[in-house]
C-alpha cells in the first residue's frame, strides 16, 4: 500500500499533493511522511550555519542591548536568582557577593597616529571618541597593477544592467588610481552565469592569458558560490575579491564614498600593498614596533563532533574534517604589514598546536628573508584556548616553539599571551548616560583595566580597542602565559592597543590585534577551502585524504599568492 492510500483509508485524508517530497523522521528514518500534513513548530533553536546572512544580521541586532538597560537587566537577573550572602549554597562555597557592582579603576591608552603615503601632510589622528580616522590620499604602498578582468552574476529577480556595471567599474578605477594604485580598465567585463562551473572556466581563464585579478559582483541572495571563488582563486592562483551586489547598488545609487573607499583599501592589500602604517609616539613603545619584532597570531578552527567510529586513525582521514590552523605575522618588509596562511592537523579540541614547529620555521624563514636579520623577539598572540588549557600550552607549545628557534639558531626571546572573549565579565562606565546613544554608552576605545578583577597568578588585563557599535562592548581579557622579554605592564598593553590598528580594509580599530585577528579569518578561510575540497572529492569518488596532501593543495605558503593579505 502506497503512502497516499495508506493516509486515505486509515485516518479518511485525502493529499491534495501526493507527488511532493516526502519527511523523514530524525529519530526513525524509515518512518515518512506527508509534507502537507507537517508543521514547524514554534521557538525551535536554529543552528547559525542555517541561517541566511540577513537574518544573522537581524538577530545580532535584536540581541544586541544597550550598556544601560545591560546593567539593569544584570542587576534585576541577580536579585531575581537571590545571589547575595544570604544564599545557603553561596555560603556552603563560601563565596561572598557584593551588595553593588564591582568598581574598578580604568585608563584610556594614548593612539596612534596613521601614516598614509609617507607624507607629514597625509598623517591621520584618530579620534579619542571613536576610535576612527579619515583615509589619506594615498596609500602608503600601492600594489603593482594587474591585467585583470571583471564579472557580475545575478539572481532572476535582480535588476542591475551592463550600464550600472560600466558606472561602478569607472567609479571604482577613478578611486583606485587616486590612491595611486595605478588600474587600468579590465581587460574583460561582463556578466557570467551562476555556476560553480563557470567560476571556474572564468579564473582558468585569467590564469591561461597572465592575468592577475578578478572583480566579482553576485548577488546577495547567490550565497554558496563565494566559497568556489575562493577555491578556484588557490588552485588557479589568480587573486579574486567578490562583492555583494548590494554594496555596488549603494555605491552607484546611493553615492556610499566610504564604501567605495573600502573596496579599494581590500584591493590594494589583496595585490601585496600597504595601505598605511602607525606612528607611535610613546617611547616605551617605539622599539616594540622596529624591524626587529616578529608578531605571531594563532587561531583555530575545529570541525563538529565526531563519533568514535569517525574519529581518524594517524592521518589518513575519512568521514570527518580536520582542524584548521590560521596564523599570520609581520614577517613581510614592512615591520606593519601582516600577511599570513592556514595549516591543517588533526580533528580535536584540546588545543595542542602539533604543528606550531613548523609554523614558527615559516615564519622565521619569511621574516630573514624580507628584513636581512633575526628577531630579536617574538609576541605571539593565542587565540582560542581556555583557562583550563593554559597548562597544555605552557607544556607543549613553548617548547615547541623554543626548540624550532633552537633548531634555526634563533635565540630571540617569546612573550606568548592569550586574548579570549569568553568570559562573562562586561565593563560599565560609571555612571552610564542613558540619555545618549548605545555606542556613546559603552566605555571608549582604548580603555584598559588591569586590577581588581583580574588573575591572581597570571599576569593579566582587560582592553576594549574597539568601539562597540552594536549593544554593549565584550571587552577581551589578555593573560600573559610567559614574558622572556621581561616587558612591563604598560609595554604590554599599549603595544596590544597599536596592534589592534592594523586591519587595513577599515579605518577603525579590530577588537583584537591584528595578528590573532587576521590569523582568524584565515583559519575561516581554510574551513572553507576544505568545505569545496570534499565536496571536489565527493565529485571524484574519492573518500580519503591526509592531512599532508591537504595542506600542500590549500595552503598558501608555495604559492605566490602567500606573499600578500590573500584573505583580506
Amino acid at each position: 500500500m502506497n503512502i497516499v492510500d495508506y493516509f486515505q483509508q486509515q485516518y479518511g485524508i485525502r493529499l491534495n499533493y501526493p507527488h511532493a517530497p516526502m519527511i523523514t523522521s530524525l529519530e526513525a528514518k524509515s518512518n515518512v511522511y506527508p509534507m502537507e500534513l507537517c508543521f514547524v513548530r514554534e521557538n525551535q533553536r536554529v543552528n547559525k550555519n542555517h541561517m541566511t546572512r540577513d537574518e544573522d544580521a537581524k538577530m545580532i541586532k535584536a540581541c544586541a542591548v544597550p550598556p544601560i538597560q545591560q546593567h539593569k537587566q544584570n542587576l534585576l537577573i541577580t536579585k531575581a536568582l537571590h545571589i547575595d550572602n544570604e544564599n545557603e549554597w553561596m555560603k556552603n562555597a563560601e563565596i561572598g557577593v557584593t551588595n553593588s557592582t564591582l568598581k574598578v579603576e580604568a585608563r584610556v591608552l594614548q593612539n596612534p597616529i596613521i601614516n598614509f603615503a609617507n607624507d607629514q601632510s597625509d598623517h591621520q589622528r584618530v579620534d579619542d571618541l571613536s576610535g576612527k580616522w579619515r583615509a589619506g590620499k594615498q596609500f602608503l604602498r600601492p600594489a603593482e597593477p594587474p591585467v585583470w578582468g571583471a564579472y557580475y552574476i545575478l539572481a532572476n529577480s535582480d535588476r542591475f544592467t551592463d550600464a550600472h556595471f560600466k558606472t561602478f567599474l569607472q567609479a571604482y578605477v577613478k578611486e583606485c588610481n587616486k590612491r595611486g594604485l595605478q588600474l587600468s580598465t579590465p581587460a574583460e567585463y561582463c556578466r557570467i552565469e551562476n555556476s560553480s562551473r563557470a567560476i571556474a572556466e572564468k579564473i582558468k581563464n585569467v590564469a591561461e592569458n597572465n592575468g592577475g585579478f578578478i572583480l566579482f559582483i553576485t548577488s546577495k541572495t547567490i550565497t554558496e558560490l563565494h566559497k568556489s571563488i575562493k577555491f578556484y582563486e588557490r588552485r588557479y592562483e589568480v587573486v579574486t575579491q567578490d562583492l555583494k551586489l548590494s554594496s555596488v547598488q549603494d555605491i552607484i545609487e546611493r553615492g556610499r564614498p566610504q564604501t567605495l573607499e573600502n573596496i579599494v583599501q581590500k584591493t590594494n592589500m589583496k595585490l601585496g600593498g600597504l595601505n598605511y602604517s602607525i606612528i607611535i609616539t610613546e617611547p616605551g613603545l617605539k622599539d616594540l614596533f622596529g624591524p626587529a619584532t616578529l608578531y605571531l597570531g594563532l587561531a583555530m578552527s575545529h570541525p563538529g563532533s565526531v563519533s568514535d567510529y569517525e574519529r581518524p586513525r594517524g592521518t589518513s582521514l575519512q568521514y570527518s574534517a580536520p582542524s584548521v590552523i590560521g596564523y599570520a605575522a609581520n614577517m613581510m618588509k614592512h615591520p606593519f604589514e601582516f600577511v599570513g596562511d592556514c595549516l591543517y592537523g588533526e580533528p580535536r579540541r584540546d588545543e595542542k598546536v602539533d604543528v606550531i614547529s613548523g609554523i614558527v620555521r615559516n615564519c622565521l624563514a619569511r621574516f630573514r628573508e624580507n628584513r636581512n636579520c633575526d628577531p630579536k623577539r617574538i609576541i605571539i598572540y593565542r587565540n582560542g584556548t581556555s583557562e583550563g588549557q593554559f597548562g597544555l600550552v605552557l607544556q607543549f607549545e613553548i617548547p615547541l616553539i623554543k626548540h624550532a628557534l633552537k633548531a634555526e639558531n634563533c635565540d630571540a626571546n617569546i612573550t606568548l599571551i592569550v586574548p579570549t572573549r569568553a568570559h562573562n565579565i562586561r565593563l560599565f562606565e560609571h555612571p552610564i548616560k542613558p540619555s545618549v546613544k548605545s555606542t556613546e554608552q559603552n566605555i571608549k576605545p582604548g580603555t584598559v583595566v588591569d586590577t581588581g578583577i583580574v588573575h591572581p597568578t597570571y599576569c593579566e588585563f582587560y582592553l576594549n580597542s574597539h568601539l562597540a557599535l552594536q549593544g554593549s562592548a565584550k571587552t577581551p581579557k589578555y593573560t600573559v602565559l610567559i614574558d622572556d622579554n621581561n616587558l612591563s605592564m604598560d609595554a604590554l598593553e599599549g603595544m596590544t592597543h597599536m596592534l589592534s590598528f592594523g586591519h587595513q580594509i577599515v579605518n577603525m580599530p579590530t577588537g583584537l590585534p591584528s595578528p590573532v585577528y587576521i590569523a582568524s579569518e584565515y583559519a575561516e578561510r581554510g574551513r572553507n577551502l576544505f568545505g569545496e575540497y570534499k565536496r571536489e572529492m565527493g565529485r571524484n569518488n574519492e573518500t580519503q585524504f591526509t592531512l599532508e596532501k591537504v595542506t600542500a593543495r590549500l595552503s598558501y605558503y608555495n604559492s605566490h599568492l602567500g606573499h600578500a593579505r590573500i584573505n583580506a
